[in-house]
């Protein structure tokens, strides 16, 4: 799940003039992960273990929303003027439900230095992928959907026991299934077709009453 804190020393530092936010992003392609940061030149964090390339101010990182409501909501990024490197990863893997980290730090403008690791502010999956290019410089406008998009699909799969046994053998929960569909069960001494007769009768009564379905 996404983190919803900033890290203690990022927060002590918050009002000091010389620092700036720093975003970063991670995208997780099949062929590798790339790591970005709207700032010039490159950081290194410890958490996650990795080098973050500057793209300055050709990266753009849209407003990452929160409702009192579990209503998810996606955020866009986009890149201009990036390199041919990143612009054929973008052109020739796939790329649809890879996951997308972005993070937030703060660094320091005289030195360069980061306060501390940059915090997790989002945690979702690539959606949709537009490339712009022509004469000029190419940008990639990337639509990232939040991790709790997945809640609203069905998930995939049948109930059966052929498909428990691939994904745990031996276990026995649905090897009866396809006889409970034509299974009458006697019960009260009604059978569950004609309706079916729940506890004691009453005091007075010849007979429970018969609730049907």
């Amino acid at each position: 799940m996404t983190k919803r804190s900033l890290d203690a020393s990022i927060v002590s530092e918050l009002g000091n003039v010389f620092l700036k936010p720093v975003q970063f992003l991670e995208l997780q392609f099949d062929s590798g992960t790339v790591y970005l940061h709207d700032d010039l030149g490159q950081i290194t964090t410890t958490t996650p273990s990795a080098t973050f390339e500057g793209v300055g101010d050709l990266g753009q990182i849209g407003t990452i929303k929160e409702t009192e409501r579990l209503v998810p909501s996606g955020v866009s990024v986009v890149l201009s003027g990036i390199d041919t490197d990143l612009l054929d990863e973008a052109r020739n893997q796939d790329y649809v439900d890879r996951t997308a980290i972005i993070y937030i730090g703060m660094r320091n403008l005289v030195t360069g230095v980061m306060v501390s690791d940059p915090s997790e502010i989002f945690y979702g999956y690539m959606d949709q992928m537009r490339i712009i290019s022509g004469d000029g410089p190419a940008t990639i406008q990337l639509d990232l959907e939040h991790e709790q998009k997945r809640w609203e699909k069905a998930p995939l799969g049948i109930y059966d026991d052929a498909t428990m046994q691939t994904e745990f053998s031996g276990d026995l929960f649905f090897e009866f299934l396809p006889h409970m569909i034509s299974l009458t069960l006697e019960w009260g001494g009604r059978s569950a077709n004609s309706g079916v007769s729940f506890g004691a009768p009453p005091r007075g009564d010849s007979e429970a009453p018969v609730y049907r379905r």
